[in-house]
């Protein structure tokens, strides 16, 4: 009897919203963990409250960095009823040079990650990881607003602490299914399809995945039942499926103000045995993640006060219904002895206020604490780093009462005033001057002496110079040089290899930094290849090129990986672009038109202009008819020459063989002839030897022997033949006489 299931057969389409077909596992309702040792509620917060008093002068330091950077709070000028307060943001000045010559290289890259292999049986899984990670970072994650944060949050702060996490949403909807209908395989060839398709998704699963989507469901129904069916198509009717919203990485750049990270790891944040990380959230928030429990048991009266030790944002606005009132949750990441075994296992924890929402164990694939680390300047054992306020505080606050100085001196002048002595001029004679008529003036008095034009003061030039070595300072402690000095030829040397060396000397420090970033991005991308191998679609659908797209199976992202990034400076790209255009100019006239394209292309890349470069590496130009034609007659002109060589090659074989045959004919001859003359030779020499023999009376010396021989022959044989008859004689008697006496017995012994 046919059995009908309603089984909804997926679309796919751009991974970053679509009807898909995941399914993911299917969840009880959130329970705490209940296990042998259990940490409490109580025990979480001595931990959170043991790390305060470190992680108080950390925010202390921090604070003071970014008043430092905004001229704010105490570093803010002092104001007082008639004198300057500007104050020079020397710190941000130098920070905005900065962050553009560290976000440039990381943006300049379409494809940020390169996912390298460790071993033979992981390069396709290391090439569709590949493409996975850059689709993410470029189209699904914000690159240039997360990185724009993660870079400035760093440079400003001394430290960025990213959070990564997965985020999934989905929503059900009415639509069109499939009804698939299942039915025995009773066929010879419906069985073998099905064991061949069977054995394809064990030898070779991404060549199964390409297969019919009705093949696909008979081989699942056939595992899943035991016995080989086929799933036929049995119409459409309404079903409810599953739309994903979202399903994808989500990375977070957290404030440090509420991030808590165990004191007791040094400079490694691996070491880290807690974290603990404060946010803001509401019941409905909580409802919609689907893995917290107790939330009906939330007072949100009590964690709404300002008591929390959480810092929330602007406090000028609350909700007011119940769903969307905002409270602070903290999520404990760390490693505890759950089994009272003595070691720790991963785990993760939640609470408001006094209620526990969540205990169980680190969900993600690596089970570390998801957070990664990046210090900016790095201090000795500390996990936090330094920013570039720490170097130029001081100067910062020179070069503000220096300039506060000099802006008073001409500030507190009467520019433009006029004075005039009072005995120079009667009143009409006043009004006529005001006027811009001529007037006449008391002649006791002149002029010259009597009128006064105010101006600005002359400003000493030590107060210049001291202004300049102030700033120089500061480009040698930031390693920036901005436009302090204008935008002469002379304002980074005077020389060539003057200007190189500060160039130089300026990128090895950029370098510097730009690496501990790029090393806490590849951190993070480790991490996230991890939870695409756990929590994707079965197969996602990637966009490569504006033409092209790839699927993608999650099984096939599991593997050994190295993750590397391409990072490029502005000023090293156009090195290499100047190179190979050098190269090009040099030797374009003999290079083959395949090797100028390859170069055209780099030098494409380097200017940022992929286009362009994808469009000269498949670019092939048309043939010319003419030419196309006598490359035609060329070619056949060469085959009638080969064909004409290859006759004339086998009649000079044939006459070699015809030579060859003769030549063994006479061979053969000339054999025979050798051993008619060798017989000759031995009858002659017989004859010879057979005359010498008469001659010399051997022949008849050696018949006389033969004779006398056969004479003795015969002799010997007649006297051996005689000695055996008299033997058997004697044998006979023996015999007879023997027989004779054993009758006798008999006769005795029968009487």
């Amino acid at each position: 009897m046919n059995e009908m299931e309603d089984m909804h057969e997926g679309m796919h389409g751009d991974s970053v919203d679509h009807e898909s077909n995941y399914t993911p596992p299917v969840q009880e309702e959130p329970k705490l963990a209940t296990w042998k040792n259990a940490p409490t509620l109580s025990d979480l917060k001595a931990d959170l409250d043991a790390a305060r008093s470190h992680h108080a002068a950390h925010v202390a330091d921090v604070s003071d960095w970014i008043d430092q950077f905004n001229c704010e709070g105490k570093h803010a000028p002092i104001k007082r009823k008639g004198y300057s307060s500007v104050q020079p943001k020397i710190i941000r000045k130098q920070i905005e040079w900065r962050a553009a010559g560290l976000i440039e290289p990381l943006l300049s890259d379409l494809n940020l990650f390169k996912v390298r292999p460790r071993t033979y049986a992981d390069i396709q899984a290391a090439f569709e990881n590949g493409l996975v990670l850059n689709y993410q970072f470029q189209n699904q994650l914000d690159k240039v607003n997360f990185l724009d944060t993660y870079v400035r949050t760093a440079i400003t702060e001394g430290t960025a602490i990213v959070k990564v996490a997965w985020k999934y949403e989905e929503r059900k909807e009415k639509s069109k299914g499939r009804i698939l209908k299942v039915v025995p395989a009773t066929s010879v060839k419906d069985i073998q399809m099905l064991q061949q398709a069977i054995e394809m998704e064990q030898a070779s699963p991404e060549h199964f995945a390409k297969l019919d989507p009705m093949l696909k469901a008979s081989v699942d129904a056939s595992i899943e039942r035991g016995e080989p069916v086929i799933v036929e198509d049995g119409g459409e009717q309404d079903v409810e499926i599953v739309k994903v919203i979202h399903n994808k990485p989500d990375l977070t750049v957290c404030d440090y103000r509420n991030v808590i990270i165990d004191p007791t790891c040094g400079n490694e944040f691996e070491k880290a045995n807690f974290l603990v990380h404060s946010f803001e959230a509401s019941k409905s928030d909580l409802e919609r993640a689907g893995i917290y429990t107790n939330i009906d048991k939330i007072v949100i009266e009590e964690n709404t006060e300002s008591a929390s030790h959480h810092v929330k944002g602007d406090t000028s606005f609350r909700f007011q219904d119940e769903p969307r009132k905002k409270f602070t949750v903290y999520e404990y990441w760390g490693y505890w002895d759950i089994d009272d075994s003595g070691i720790t296992v991963p785990i993760v924890a939640a609470w408001v206020g006094d209620t526990m929402i969540r205990l169980e164990h680190n969900p993600y694939p690596d089970h570390a604490i998801p957070f990664v680390v990046v210090p900016y300047l790095p201090v000795k054992d500390s996990v936090y780093g330094e920013p570039d306020a720490v170097l130029l505080e001081d100067h910062q606050k020179l070069i503000g009462a220096l300039t506060r100085g000099m802006v008073d001196s001409m500030a507190r002048s009467a520019n433009a005033q006029r004075g005039i002595r009072k005995d120079m001029l009667d009143p009409i004679q006043r009004r006529k001057f005001e006027n811009g008529d001529d007037y006449e003036f008391n002649p006791t008095t002149d002029p010259r002496q009597g009128l006064i034009e105010h101006q600005f003061p002359e400003l000493p030039a030590s107060t210049f110079n001291m202004l300049m070595m102030l700033n120089n300072d500061v480009d040698a402690l930031s390693g920036i040089k901005s436009f302090t000095d204008g935008m002469s030829g002379s304002s980074l040397g005077n020389t060539a290899s003057g200007i190189t060396g500060v160039l130089t000397a300026q990128s090895k420090r950029e370098i510097s930094i730009l690496n501990r970033i790029s090393s806490g991005l590849v951190k993070i991308a480790r991490k996230v290849l991890a939870m695409n191998g756990e929590f994707l679609a079965d197969e996602e659908v990637i966009r490569i090129t504006d033409e092209d797209m790839v699927n993608i199976n999650r099984e096939n992202l599991k593997g050994m990986f190295d993750v590397t990034m391409s990072i490029n400076t502005a000023d090293t790209d156009n090195m290499k672009a100047q190179e190979l255009a050098f190269m090009l100019q040099t030797m374009g006239q003999t290079l083959p038109f395949d090797i100028t394209k390859i170069i055209l292309a780099d030098i494409a890349e380097l200017r940022k202009m992929p286009d362009l470069a994808k469009s000269l590496r498949t670019y092939a130009p048309e043939p010319d008819p003419v030419q196309q034609m006598q490359q035609q007659m060329a070619m056949q002109k060469l085959q009638l020459e080969n064909q004409k060589l290859a006759m004339e090659i086998q009649e000079i074989q044939a006459t070699i063989g015809k030579i060859a045959g003769q030549t063994m004919n006479f061979q053969g001859n000339a054999a025979a002839h050798n051993a008619k003359v060798q017989n000759i030779q031995a009858n002659t020499a017989k004859i010879v030897q057979e005359i010498q023999d008469q001659a010399s009376g051997t022949q008849h010396q050696r018949m006389l022997e033969q004779a006398r021989a056969a004479t003795e022959a015969a002799t010997k044989r007649d006297i051996l033949g005689k000695a055996l008859d008299h033997k058997l004689a004697m044998d006979q008697m023996s015999n007879v006489q023997k027989l004779q006496e054993l009758q006798s017995q008999r006769l005795t012994q029968g009487q």
